[in-house]
C-alpha cells in the first residue's frame, strides 16, 4: 500500500492532502480493520473495528523473540538461554563452574590450579629458591627468574649510591658522593667550612682572639670564666660562681661546729671537721651504742683481766685471743722462719730435695747458663702447704715438672724468658701457681 501525505495528521488520526491512499484522493480516515490496511510482524495484535479499534505491542517476554528476550533462573542457571538478557536477579543463580573463557581475556585458565606450574618457564631445584614469576613480553610467556637487585654501592658507577674513597674524602673533591664512617677520618678539619653559616662569627677567630668578649685584662680576671648574657646575647669573663661558704651559724648548706662546741659536745645536727676533732677530749666519748663491751671505766695501763708475767721477756709480744678459754693473753708474736735460699749452677737436671717439716718455704735459683734443664719439684706427700719459688736466671729454658700430680692440672710448666719465676704450693696430691 503506497501512501502520499502532503499535509499534517489529523486528531483522530485523519490525514489531510493525501494525494492517494491506493488509487483513493481526497480527506481519507485509516482504521486497523479498513481492508487496504496490512499488519505484518509477531506480537503485534488489532483488536475492535471501525474508529474504536487499537493497535497492541505485547509486552517484553522470556519467550517472544523479537524485542527483548529474559532469560529466567533456571535458564540462567543451565546457561541455555541463547540470546536472552540476563538481570541482576538472575545472576544470583549462576555457578560461577558455569562461566567459560570463550572471549579469550583470561588465557590458558581452563582446568588451571595454583599448584600447576608447568606453562611457565622454570628448572626446579634448590638453586631456584626464593625466585620470582616475571613476565617476558618479547615471548609472551612466564618464568620463574632470581629477584632483581639493585646494583651495590660504587665509588665509579653513577645511579645508586656513589661512596667517596679517602683520597676524594680528604681532597674535598667528591661532589654528590656519599661519606662513609671509614672515610671521615681522614678529613682535616681545615677542609671544613662554615657556608651553612650555622656557626657565627667563626671565620677567621682562634682560641686567642677574644677581641668581641667584654672583659678587662689583667691579673684580677684569673680564673675567670667565659659566661653567656642572654640578655644582651653577648659573652664576658666573669667570676666563677661559688656556693656560700660553709657555716656554723647559717643553716641550709653545711654548718660547721667550732672548737668550742665540739669540746662541749653541744653542736647538735653540726659537722665536725678534722681540725675540730682534735679539740675533743676522748673522756668526753661514750659507748651508749653499747658497740664496744666492756670498755668501761679502762685504761690502756690497766690490764689485770689480761693473762701474761711481766718483764722484759715479753717484750715484742702480742695481744692475742684463745676463743677456746675466751680469755685474752699476751704471747710472743708468731713467725716461721726466713726461707732458704739455693743456687743451682750445674747446668744440669736437678730435684729439689724433700723439706724438713718446719721449713714453709724455699727459694731455687736456676743458672743455668745456655744449657736447657728440668727441674723436679720434691714430692708432695706430707708437704701440704709448703711453697716453693723457682727462678730462671740462664738463657736456656728451664721446664719445672712435678714427681707426682700436676701443675694447675698441666704435667709441668716452662720458664721460657730470662729472668722469669713461678711460686708454687701443694695441696699434698697436686701442685697450684700462686
Amino acid at each position: 500500500m503506497a501512501i502520499k501525505i502532503t499535509g499534517p495528521i489529523g486528531a483522530g488520526g485523519g490525514v489531510s492532502g493525501v494525494t492517494s491512499v491506493n488509487g483513493a484522493t481526497g480527506v481519507v480516515n485509516l482504521y486497523a480493520d479498513n481492508a487496504t490496511l496490512n499488519l505484518a510482524g509477531d506480537g503485534l495484535t488489532v483488536s475492535g473495528a471501525g474508529a474504536t479499534s487499537t493497535l497492541t505491542v505485547d509486552d517484553a517476554s522470556t519467550t517472544a523473540a523479537g524485542k527483548v528476550e529474559l532469560a529466567d533462573n533456571t535458564e540462567a542457571a543451565a546457561a541455555s538461554a541463547t540470546d536472552k538478557a540476563l538481570t541482576p536477579s538472575n545472576i544470583g543463580s549462576i555457578d560461577t563452574s558455569d562461566l567459560n573463557n570463550d572471549a579469550g581475556f583470561i588465557s590458558d585458565i581452563t582446568n588451571e590450579s595454583l599448584n600447576d606450574l608447568n606453562d611457565v618457564s622454570y628448572t626446579a631445584g634448590a638453586g631456584i629458591d626464593n625466585y620470582v614469576l616475571t613476565y617476558d613480553h618479547s615471548t609472551t610467556s612466564w618464568g620463574a627468574e632470581a629477584a632483581p637487585t639493585a646494583a651495590a654501592a660504587s665509588t665509579t658507577v653513577a645511579g645508586v649510591v656513589e661512596l667517596a674513597d679517602n683520597t676524594e674524602a680528604a681532597a674535598a673533591s667528591a661532589t654528590d658522593r656519599a661519606l662513609t664512617p671509614s672515610n671521615i677520618p681522614s678529613i682535616e678539619t681545615g677542609d671544613l667550612n662554615n657556608t651553612a653559616g650555622f656557626i657565627a662569627d667563626i671565620t677567621g677567630e682562634s682560641l686567642n682572639d677574644l677581641s668581641d668578649v667584654s672583659y678587662t685584662a689583667g691579673a684580677g680576671i684569673d680564673n675567670y670564666v667565659l659566661t653567656y648574657d642572654h640578655g644582651t646575647t653577648s659573652w664576658g669573663a666573669e667570676a666563677a660562681p661559688t656556693a656560700a661558704a660553709a657555716s656554723t651559724t647559717v643553716a641550709g648548706v653545711v654548718e660547721l661546729a667550732d672548737n668550742t662546741e665540739a669540746a662541749a659536745a653541744s653542736a647538735t645536727d653540726k659537722a665536725l671537721t678534722p681540725s675540730n676533732i682534735g679539740s675533743i677530749d676522748t673522756s668526753d666519748l661514750n659507748n651508749d651504742a653499747g658497740f664496744i663491751a666492756n670498755i668501761t671505766n679502762e685504761s690502756l695501763n690497766d690490764l689485770s683481766d689480761v693473762s701474761y708475767t711481766a718483764g722484759a721477756g715479753i717484750d715484742n709480744y702480742v695481744l692475742t685471743y684463745d676463743n677456746t678459754a675466751g680469755t685474752w693473753g699476751a704471747e710472743a708474736a708468731s713467725s716461721g722462719p726466713r726461707p732458704t735460699v739455693t743456687t743451682d749452677s750445674s747446668a744440669a737436671n736437678a730435684t729439689i730435695t724433700d723439706p724438713a717439716g718446719s721449713v714453709l718455704e724455699d727459694i731455687y735459683l736456676v743458672n743455668n747458663s745456655s744449657t736447657a734443664v728440668t727441674i723436679t719439684l720434691p714430692t708432695v706427700t706430707s708437704n701440704s702447704g709448703y711453697k716453693v719459688q723457682i727462678k730462671r736466671l740462664g738463657t736456656a729454658d728451664v721446664t719445672i715438672s712435678p714427681a707426682s700430680g700436676t701443675i694447675d692440672g698441666d704435667p709441668n710448666q716452662v720458664l721460657s724468658v730470662q729472668y722469669a719465676a713461678l711460686t708454687l704450693t701443694t695441696d699434698g696430691t697436686n701442685w697450684f701457681i700462686i
